[in-house]
């Protein structure tokens, strides 16, 4: 089972039995996407990391470009057909997850856009993270 769920200007997003399948157009981009999601994730602001970036072998017998698994977060749903920045009922909440990145790291997260969050669950309550860990949404902090 490997079966797309996204494509996104950085990666293409498999479901398999493993997790998510997140393989990057280069293998720099899988690395830098990896360290900052096991960063955010250690602070419960992304998805957890299930495996060092890799090479997987696919369906149709070829190797995949650089990626990582990782947990499979619930997208944000406003009931638009379209990524957008509508959903207001978690407006707020994205925004203090952008602060919380800006003050326990050293990035901040500028790709603010609903597809860019999710929701995964720890121990039976629902929290909002960051899903795309990719470098264009990340600046460094001078």
């Amino acid at each position: 089972m490997f079966d797309i769920v996204g494509m996104g200007s950085e990666c293409t997003l498999f479901r398999t039995k493993m997790g998510l399948f997140k393989e990057y157009y280069s293998k720099s981009h899988a690395i830098e996407a990896h360290n900052i999601q096991t960063e955010l994730s250690s602070i419960h602001l992304a998805p957890d990391v299930y495996s060092r970036v890799c090479r997987v072998r696919m369906p149709e017998g070829n190797l995949s470009n650089y990626g990582f698994y990782t947990e499979e977060a619930e997208p944000l749903d406003c009931g638009c057909d379209c990524d957008c920045d509508c959903s207001v009922n978690t407006w707020e909440d994205r925004l203090a997850i952008c602060e919380m990145v800006e003050y326990w790291t050293d990035w901040e997260f500028t790709d603010f856009h609903q597809g860019n969050f999710g929701f995964i669950t720890r121990e039976d309550k629902k929290f909002l993270v960051i899903v795309d860990c990719g470098h264009k949404g990340f600046v460094e902090k001078e």
